[in-house]
């Protein structure tokens, strides 16, 4: 077998494995649905998907970019993702969990390849069990599923260096490797434009792999024209940016540098050891009890035992290039942490969500390579370290994602229930329509009451339709303002609507939700609202019209 068809194959039997990593939580989630869990594929949109089901609901192309301009004003290119996929998005039930799983094997192979290319193929059993963790992490920072195009960018800036890395491999010849980069490059950042760390992961390659003779000062002469182009590209896009943005985006972007020593840290902290996922572990376990560890060390033993199948003609990583692996992930995020550090809007914790699947693998199967090298052990004994932290990594990576897919089905249920009572409620009644929904405690529900101005139109749209759903205790989002605390008058509803208003009772209808059905109570009195954040202005008991 000569070297290119034994390179073909082993790349082959990578990308089989990979594939089957990303497609395993989904056939879990399946399997344990048949046996009446909740688990599966049945999750529908909820939280930030309306924005975007409102924004796709414009009846031109033209409008429907033009509508996450004037809403958003950053990001250009992020609409066209959800344009060019929005028959799958909208599918439902199960098209936004569908198309949030797509962007695993995007984001797995492209790990795969940056790794690979970095090392020009020394390091194939990190590369491979750096994709399997990938593939198989379905969760999110939250259940809603916006973040899907932030990822894609994130599989963006790895497959730019990953290209970069094979025109340096290529002796710097095939010239449409580093033009290839310069696109991946653009179109990540213009999706997401903390994704602009490749830049720096391309600079130290260059740094480390100079043209053959190459002095110092040619070395960094050589640095500063190959990233020249990737430079002005930068920069032209800010000045676009900067032009056609709105004036009331300046506040949100502005950095205060100032703030970088007493933030680093912190915002580093949630870097490597984000705590905001223990909630959805603990979920699983409400669920599963001592299933869940029994699947996790299912999961973990079988993707450890096939990478080491597949990579059994392969040394262990070595330490340098384990260190190379590190180092391009860290410059991938480097914005991240420098923004969180000197934003006052992005700040410490909410934008490592965003990057989490793509850098905490790199991480910790980067580190557990890199200490093996340093230790005094046996080429073999350092491979299955590396196959053991990959277990491990993939068992506690399907244990959250369990607990995510069970929290989505939940909701989704909770959703499709309120959706179909609310219908009911609203059939045949004339315009305007204003529904205040009390909602049970043990109800898994978010949506309506943080974007109370988007939900109604799209359930109902072409209406004149308002809904506010409350759960007991205070108001969930205060930044709102002070419009979201209800007041039942003896006249009228107050702040149903979004940014106040009053609304007569002949158009007012006070629902329950359990989770299930929707009930109309006849009548209404302070005890039923006692424990919502509704201030009760009346004398007597609401009667509702039929």
């Amino acid at each position: 077998m000569t070297q290119a068809s034994s390179h073909r194959r082993r790349v082959t039997t990578d990308i089989g494995l990979v594939l089957a990593g990303c497609l395993a939580p989904a056939l879990v989630f399946v399997a344990l649905r048949s046996l009446g869990l909740p688990f599966g594929l049945r999750v529908e949109h909820s939280g930030e998907d309306y924005n975007w089901l409102r924004i796709l609901a414009a009846p031109t192309l033209a409008q429907k970019v033009n509508s996450f301009w004037t809403l958003d004003w950053r990001n250009p290119l992020s609409p066209w993702w959800y344009i060019l996929a929005e028959p799958i998005y909208e599918m439902m039930p199960r098209g936004p969990l569908i198309l949030r799983l797509l962007m695993n094997p995007l984001l797995a192979f492209a790990a795969y390849f940056m790794i690979r290319s970095a090392t020009e193929g020394r390091a194939r059993l990190l590369a491979l069990c750096a994709a399997l963790v990938i593939g198989i992490w379905t969760f999110g920072y939250s259940t809603d599923h916006v973040l899907w195009n932030i990822l894609g960018a994130a599989g963006l800036s790895m497959l730019c260096v990953g290209c970069y890395a094979t025109w340096l491999a290529g002796g710097r010849n095939a010239v449409g490797w580093y033009g290839l980069s310069l696109i991946l490059w653009f179109a990540a950042f213009a999706t997401y434009a903390f994704q602009m760390g490749a830049i720096l992961a391309i600079g130290l390659l260059c740094l480390l792999r100079p043209p053959p003779g190459a002095a110092v000062v040619r070395r960094l002469v050589v640095v500063a024209f190959e990233l020249l182009p990737f430079a002005i590209i930068a920069i032209l896009f800010l000045l676009i940016w900067i032009t056609t943005r709105h004036p009331t985006m300046s506040d949100a972007v502005a950095l205060a540098p100032e703030r970088l020593i007493e933030n680093v840290l912190g915002s580093l902290r949630h870097g490597i050891w984000p705590q905001e996922y223990r909630s959805f572990a603990e979920a699983a376990w409400a669920r599963l009890g001592w299933g869940l560890p029994a699947l996790a060390a299912g999961m973990g033993v079988l993707a450890a035992v096939l990478a080491g199948v597949v990579s059994r003609e392969d040394r262990a990583v070595a330490g340098r290039d384990a260190a190379l692996a590190l180092a391009l992930a860290a410059c991938l995020v480097l914005p991240t942490l420098l923004i969180e550090s000197t934003s006052n809007t992005w700040t410490v914790g909410t934008r490592w969500r965003m990057v989490h699947q793509m850098w905490l693998p790199l991480l910790w199967l980067g580190s557990i390579g890199l200490t093996a090298a340093a230790l005094p052990l046996a080429d073999w004994a350092r491979r299955w370290c590396l196959l053991g932290g990959a277990g491990i990594a993939s068992a506690l990576v399907l244990c959250v994602s369990l607990g995510h897919n069970t929290l989505q089905i939940s909701l989704s249920a909770a959703q499709a229930a309120l959706r179909a009572g609310l219908a009911t409620v609203t059939e045949g009644r004339a315009d305007p329509v204003d529904l205040l929904v009390l909602v049970s405690p043990e109800v898994p529900w978010l949506t309506a009451e943080a974007l109370p101005d988007v939900v109604p139109v799209v359930w109902f749209p072409g209406r004149d339709v308002s809904l506010r759903v409350l759960r007991p205790g205070p108001v969930l989002t205060p930044h709102y303002g002070n419009w979201l605390g209800v007041r039942l008058t003896e006249a009228a509803a107050i702040n149903l609507r979004n940014g106040g208003g009053a609304a007569p009772y002949t158009q007012v209808r006070i629902l329950r939700f359990d989770g299930r059905k929707i009930t109309m109570p006849a009548q209404i009195d302070v005890s039923d609202v006692a424990i919502y954040p509704v201030s009760w202005e009346r004398d007597a008991p609401l009667v509702q019209p039929p």
